[in-house]
């Protein structure tokens, strides 16, 4: 409330009007009162203009509530729901961390353009980064850029992250902040995958059961576990444990069950030990089990995984078990670049070199350049190239003259062996590809073999 009234003050006696500022019959002075009511100086001074113009009751609709513009809210909104699908929640702290390839002015500028793309508003009608940056910190302390992860980090996010820093040529530079661009965006769909199959395995436990599996890393959990290393204890040796952990989402009190399977590596750590450990999930929720599986299992480069999880998923499905087996591939890479990943098709991208196996096609390898990407119909466009095991490769056209074009084919997704790798200046494959695909072919030819057996 404010109040006006005359004070006679000085030996004159002179009349001076004064203003009273009162919040819940409590006297108290200018700038707390508009603190308190969210008023501007501006609004303040209008304030007491129209008191002093004979206005008893003036209406300031705010019902002592700090009302944040609609810019705001709407950039709060759209932070708060990216975050959340692409963040890792941290176990032992109350944070977020999100990618570390990321940065404030690269989510500030995504934010633009998304707004720009699905609601149609212009850049220069949302709040400015600075304001972004401010909001973030008061509004989503929880969500940080770690400088650096107490985990395992992405091997391709770190790769394309150097390869950004080292190149000094803008358009090369461009390709590489698309590449990780595109890579992020993958990851996020991934995410939003997960999470959305949760959300319904809590929702409709008796249509869908929601289960994700994953290695702890050995090195943390041998035995004997010291505080403190020295040089003589360093090197010795220890009690090899391996800890798998499995979250089962389902419509139990807290939405979730965590078992944790310990072996002393009696089981290769392959197929083997992830079916193994995916059936003993099943069996121990017996009880929980409904019509549909989405299972969530990572990946590693040494083998194809899916290839044997699919048939155990067939198997289920062949005993009346479940009534479909959704496979979700995780996107954490275990590997390095030299190591190229085989398994994990959602890691491959536009203008990658991928190299396929074809059995109608005599050449081998076969190499191509990824134009298109169709992952709804499981496709891809390569742009052949043609060359030898130890020759250089070259973009293959067909015709000749103003009729040659492109060589280009229609693949699918799952004939690629194994793609992430560049050639060398002279246009050969290096030689830890080469090795690799030597084996990758010769191993698929020896299972063409075993199937048409």
């Amino acid at each position: 409330m404010l109040r006006q009234f005359s004070v006679t003050t000085g030996k004159n006696k002179k009349k001076v009007l004064v203003t009273e500022a009162k919040v819940l019959g409590k006297t108290v002075c200018e700038a707390a009162w508009r603190e308190i009511y969210n008023v501007s100086e501006k609004r303040y001074e209008e304030c007491v203009r129209m008191l002093k113009n004979g206005k008893i009751n003036v209406v300031h609709g705010n019902m002592l509530k700090k009302r944040a513009s609609t810019k705001t809210e709407r950039a709060l909104s759209w932070m708060r729901s990216l975050f959340e699908r692409i963040g890792d929640w941290m176990p032992h702290k109350t944070q977020v961390h999100l990618p570390t390839a990321s940065s404030k002015k690269q989510f500030y500028h995504r934010m633009l353009k998304e707004l720009n793309e699905e609601l149609d508003i212009k850049p220069e009608d949302n709040i400015t980064y600075e304001y972004f940056t401010m909001i973030w910190q008061k509004h989503l302390p929880e969500f940080i850029i770690p400088k650096v992860r107490e985990f395992v980090r992405c091997s391709i996010c770190i790769q394309l992250r150097e390869d950004i820093a080292r190149t000094r040529i803008k358009t090369e530079r461009d390709k590489l902040e698309d590449m990780l661009e595109k890579h992020l965006k993958q990851v996020e769909i991934e995410r939003r995958l997960y999470h959305n199959k949760r959300e319904q395995a809590r929702r409709e436990s008796d249509e869908v059961l929601c289960v994700i599996q994953d290695g702890m890393d050995q090195a943390k959990t041998c035995l004997p576990r010291l505080v403190e290393c020295d040089k003589l204890t360093h090197l010795l040796a220890r009690i090899r444990l391996h800890l798998t952990g499995s979250i089962v989402h389902t419509n139990v009190p807290g939405g979730k069950i965590v078992p944790v399977y310990l072996d002393y590596n009696n089981f290769p750590h392959d197929s083997n030990l992830s079916m193994h450990l995916l059936l003993e999930t099943l069996v121990d929720n017996k009880a929980r089990l409904s019509r549909k599986l989405f299972a969530q299992l990572d990946n590693c480069y040494r083998e194809n995984k899916n290839k044997y999880m699919l048939s155990l998923g067939h198997v289920l499905v062949e005993l009346d078990i479940f009534d479909q087996l959704i496979v979700g591939r995780s996107m954490k890479q275990n590997c390095n670049k030299d190591a190229v990943q085989v398994d994990n098709f959602g890691s491959l991208m536009e203008g990658m070199f991928v190299a396929v196996f074809l059995p109608h096609l005599k050449q081998r390898p076969q190499l191509g350049k990824v134009m298109k990407l169709h992952r709804e119909e499981e496709t891809m466009a390569i742009h052949w190239f043609s060359g030898s095991w130890t020759g250089q490769w070259k973009p293959a056209y067909l015709g000749g003259g103003r009729n040659r074009k492109e060589n280009i084919e229609v693949v699918w997704i799952e004939s690629a062996l194994c793609w992430d790798f560049e050639l060398t200046k002279g246009g050969l494959l290096p030689r830890t590809v080469l090795n690799t695909l030597r084996v990758k072919y010769n191993d698929a030819q020896n299972e063409m073999h075993e199937n048409s057996d």
